[in-house]
């Protein structure tokens, strides 16, 4: 990422009682991380991939077990005034888990098929050009023996 990035928009599982706003204050388990390019992101096909993510995709996601909420976010240049407009614009989206990031991975991958027979899927690549998506543990700052087998192996 070669630019710094705004929050766009926060959602939080329709069954935990916290706004968008306390979820990254909530403890967790990890995130869920998807980076994303859109070289045109003015273009109507990012517009409806930008729709899709918001009336779809998060709700999918946060709908397997072990998400608590999500935050997107965008590259900063776009909120510039008289910014360039034509560089590519970099998109996050961070899934906050109460779970084990790894099984919400796994909850992602089994859903796929699913998603694909309803329509819930999307070939996004013609316009988004993914750079990773993958899950990311919680370093608990309490358990310093998780590294333990590391040390010394420098």
């Amino acid at each position: 990422v070669d630019d710094f990035l705004v929050p766009l928009k926060g959602y939080v599982r329709h069954d935990r009682l916290v706004s968008a706003d306390a979820l990254p204050f909530r403890p967790s388990k990890g995130v869920y991380l998807m980076v994303s390019r859109f070289a045109d992101h003015r273009s109507p096909e990012a517009e409806d991939i930008y729709r899709w993510y918001d009336q779809v995709r998060i709700p999918d996601l946060l709908d397997c077990p072990g998400a608590a909420g999500a935050w997107t976010f965008a590259s900063r240049h776009l909120f510039i005034p008289d910014g360039d407009q034509s560089r590519p614009v970099m998109r996050i989206t961070l899934v906050y888990l109460e779970s084990d990031p790894v099984d919400f991975a796994a909850a992602i991958a089994a859903r796929r098929g699913q998603w694909a027979r309803t329509g819930r899927e999307r070939d996004t690549s013609p316009t988004e050009e993914a750079l990773f998506a993958g899950p990311f543990r919680a370093v608990d700052p309490w358990k310093p023996a998780r590294f333990a087998a590391s040390e010394g192996n420098a």
